[in-house]
């Protein structure tokens, strides 16, 4: 298994394996997050090399990949930006009653309380049994912040290790057509896509040292 792959590389990779996920509907997959750090020959999960990755996907391949990124066996949802701007926003209602959730502890962990309330509230609407997406400005309402900041978007994510299983969320990140959005679900629901494994891995990194070598060798395509 080749080691150390650069994140323009593993972001190539992950478009192979994007590329082959079609079985007829949105084309979406998942890795456990300890699977990627191992196959991309990572013994240390770098939150800034994952950062890299998702930059590389969204960029150049118009693929997300979810957060939290890093931390003790996560799974990473991947689905193309299409498929996320035809998730749903949250209903007004289900938005202001997710707001009442409050209290005195620690600010991650109330947030993370409200955001897990308007997933519960959005999944108990049957119509909405999928990602509903909120705007940046309503995330910041959520979470008790007067604006979007890296810092505490990290510090967020990063209480992920701490959260039961049943109540791990899953959010998608995206500039969408009103503005920085935000995508929230439930772990089980992204783990249920399509999920790939080592030979796949193995068998995606093939076509794409072969279409790497067949550009090098014609970049014109002629």
């Amino acid at each position: 298994m080749p080691t150390g792959l650069t994140s323009q590389e593993v972001a190539g990779v992950l478009d192979q394996l994007y590329r082959a996920a079609s079985d007829g509907g949105p084309r979406r997959f998942n890795l456990p997050g300890a699977d990627l750090k191992r196959l991309a020959g990572r013994k240390r999960g770098r939150v800034e090399f994952f950062e890299d990755v998702g930059g590389e996907l969204e960029i150049i391949h118009s693929i997300l990949m979810s957060y939290p990124r890093f931390g003790r066996g996560e799974v990473l949802g991947f689905a193309s930006l299409r498929v996320a701007e035809g998730w749903p926003p949250a209903p007004e209602w289900i938005f202001r009653d997710a707001l009442h959730w409050s209290s005195d502890t620690d600010w991650a962990l109330s947030a993370r309380k409200c955001l897990q309330n308007l997933q519960t509230l959005s999944q108990d609407n049957r119509e909405l049994a999928q990602p509903i997406s909120i705007t940046e400005g309503q995330l910041c309402r959520l979470v008790n912040k007067r604006k979007f900041e890296q810092r505490w978007w990290q510090e967020l994510l990063g209480n992920a290790d701490n959260v039961p299983s049943n109540e791990r969320l899953i959010f998608f990140k995206y500039d969408g057509i009103r503005g920085n959005t935000f995508a929230i679900t439930h772990e089980n629901y992204v783990g249920g896509w399509k999920r790939y494994f080592e030979n796949d891995w193995v068998a995606a990194l093939k076509r794409y040292h072969l279409e790497e070598f067949d550009e090098e060798a014609d970049p014109k395509g002629k």
